[in-house]
């Protein structure tokens, strides 16, 4: 019947059952409830003191206040609590009760149901563990990223500092070898062997300057100052000059230089980093070449693209 499948239930999942009649000093609980406050295997009337003195000094007043706030007020009922054990052990405990009332519409009787949360209660504290231990690990790891960040932008800055520092003390130098090439280009007693001489260090030393200057750019550009310079460039003199600057680097591994330079072709750029990319990809094609290999150039205009100019190493 109804009553067997309740209980049934109630044995099931391990509910103890318990019940009072509001105004009695005594309160009914099952044989589960008795077992597990140590008052014995039958279930019986317990005192209201003795039935309170089970729960931890700490949570008592709690659930005692909610309780009768349950009979003045009618208010909701439940609470989880800690219990103290004959053996001395705490347990966790989940009760709930509800109002019954008599014909009058008077609260009578309270009725309730009490149920053991001890491994539900402590897997909840080990998460809880965990996750503390987790948001300790996570603000370590963002201290030790942050301090990582702080160092490399430190080291950031000292390069460019470097960059900048360096630059400054190359370009004096570098000055001085062009201003004395550019003293002896004067001189009327040179020859054309000589002159020409003098020209290639003129162009490798304001090449090299040039170079220096971008060292200086580099700085800017990691904190953002950078700007480009667009104009017309005439494509055939600029990359002739950049051959003539890698011709000994060939030349010492006999490797040929091949030039297939259109003339009168016009690109909009920056001219010194333009240049620079010319040279780099050169000096590579030289670099990563085989001895007495070939570096073809090429210069042309794309007949499938219009308004664009082709270069190719």
């Amino acid at each position: 019947n109804m009553v067997q499948s309740m209980k049934m239930a109630v044995d099931l999942a391990q509910i103890g059952v318990w019940s009072w009649n509001i105004g009695a000093s005594t309160i009914e609980f099952d044989e589960r409830l008795h077992r597990y406050f140590g008052w014995g295997e039958q279930a019986g009337p317990v005192s209201l003191e003795r039935a309170f003195e089970v729960i931890h000094p700490e949570d008592r007043a709690r659930v005692e206040h909610a309780f009768y706030a349950l009979v003045h007020d009618g208010q909701h009922f439940e609470q989880t609590f800690r219990g103290l054990q004959p053996d001395g052990q705490t347990r966790y405990f989940q009760t709930a009760g509800v109002l019954e009332f008599d014909p009058a519409g008077h609260p009578s009787r309270v009725h309730g149901i009490t149920r053991e949360v001890t491994a539900e209660r402590l897997a909840a504290e080990s998460m809880e563990e965990q996750m503390a231990r987790l948001e300790v690990l996570v603000k370590e790891r963002t201290t030790e990223l942050t301090q990582a960040m702080e160092a490399a932008s430190r080291a950031n800055r000292a390069k460019s500092e470097f960059l900048t520092s360096m630059s400054h003390e190359l370009r004096t130098p570098m000055n001085a070898i062009i201003g004395f090439a550019q003293l002896m280009e004067n001189d009327p007693m040179l020859d054309a062997d000589q002159r020409e001489n003098i020209e290639e260090i003129l162009k490798a030393g304001r090449h090299l300057l040039s170079l220096i200057n971008e060292v200086l750019d580099l700085a800017k550009i990691e904190s953002g100052r950078v700007e480009l310079s667009l104009e017309p460039v005439e494509m055939q003199p600029l990359v002739q000059e950049c051959l003539t600057l890698v011709q000994p680097m060939a030349e010492a591994r006999s490797i040929g230089l091949d030039a297939q330079l259109a003339p009168h072709l016009v690109a909009k750029a920056d001219r010194v980093r333009l240049r620079q990319v010319v040279l780099n990809l050169l000096s590579n094609a030289i670099k990563y070449n085989r001895d007495r290999g070939q570096v073809v150039v090429a210069l042309s205009r794309p007949p499938e693209a219009a308004g664009q100019v082709r270069l190719s190493v």
